[in-house]
């Protein structure tokens, strides 16, 4: 884990996707003047909603984690923090409560691996309903969608609009964006989901038709993001703004490029290209 000064706060980033984080001022100057917030769903142990909350001071950022123990190293780290909003749950098409007995797994959920839940939470490898079996709290997370979180009667965000988000779930993203659909239509926000290129060329695609026709533009910046060499954070930008924005980000030497969920696949599963060429 590297550790950055963010004002007098130290975050503790991940030792991944350096460029990325240096392409965050870059990316905020886009987002909206004195409203709205940013939500990391995937949050990990929150290092990259530290450093959300201390470039965007005046947003309230909302770090949503399902691993209780992640929910409570941030609790320990970060509780200090007044506009970072530690949320212990899940993002995805739904509202429910996801317990142990809904994942064939024996030890506490609080002590898989990461990407269990991912797997647990994701419509395409679910395979199991959610049923209480003996869960104690500790056992079980609620996930919500977003548009129940911002647009709903009772929703927790409903007097926030959203500026933008990063989407890490271990391949449950098209799950999020699809319970977003509302409110990224409403708000336009710029939001980031990461994505395994190549681990299936057919979800590949479809998180890719998803993103395109809410209008955005998905734009794929050449670093590795996770422990897997095909990891890639997608840069999802409103037609609007694209211009501007893919403008700007190479100016400071990001190398970036559209994807076209319609192209061959050997397009799509391409990691590296010159900048600039699409």
């Amino acid at each position: 884990m590297a550790t950055h000064p963010y004002a007098s706060v130290v975050c503790g980033t991940s030792r991944f996707e350096p460029r990325f984080r240096a392409l965050l001022p870059e990316l905020f100057s886009f987002l909206p003047a004195g409203r709205g917030c940013i939500v990391d769903a995937g949050a990990h142990d929150g290092g990259e909603a530290c450093a959300y909350s201390q470039l965007e001071q005046h947003r309230n950022v909302y770090a949503v984690e399902p691993l209780v123990h992640n929910v409570m190293a941030m609790r320990r780290r970060y509780a200090h923090i007044a506009n970072l909003r530690i949320v212990h749950g899940g993002l995805g098409t739904r509202q429910q409560t996801l317990y142990r007995s809904s994942f064939p797994w024996r030890g506490p959920l609080d002590r898989r691996p990461h990407y269990f839940m991912g797997m647990l939470a994701n419509t395409h490898r679910q395979t199991t309903s959610s049923v209480p079996h003996n869960a104690s709290s500790s056992e079980s997370f609620d996930m919500f969608p977003l548009d129940e979180l911002f647009l709903g009667a009772s929703g927790a965000w409903r007097n926030e609009t959203l500026a933008f988000a990063h989407f890490d779930v271990e391949g449950a993203e098209a799950d999020v964006v699809r319970g977003g659909l509302r409110v990224i239509a409403r708000d336009q926000p710029i939001f980031t989901t990461e994505l395994h290129v190549r681990e299936n060329i057919t979800y590949t695609r479809e998180l890719l038709r998803l993103i395109k026709n809410l209008g955005y533009e998905p734009l794929v910046l050449d670093e590795q993001c996770g422990s897997r060499t095909d990891c890639r954070n997608l840069i999802n930008v409103p037609q609007a703004q694209v211009q501007a924005v893919r403008a700007r980000l190479e100016a400071s030497r990001a190398r970036i490029w559209p994807l076209d969920p319609e192209a061959d696949a050997s397009s799509i599963l391409s990691l590296r290209r010159v900048a600039g060429l699409t």
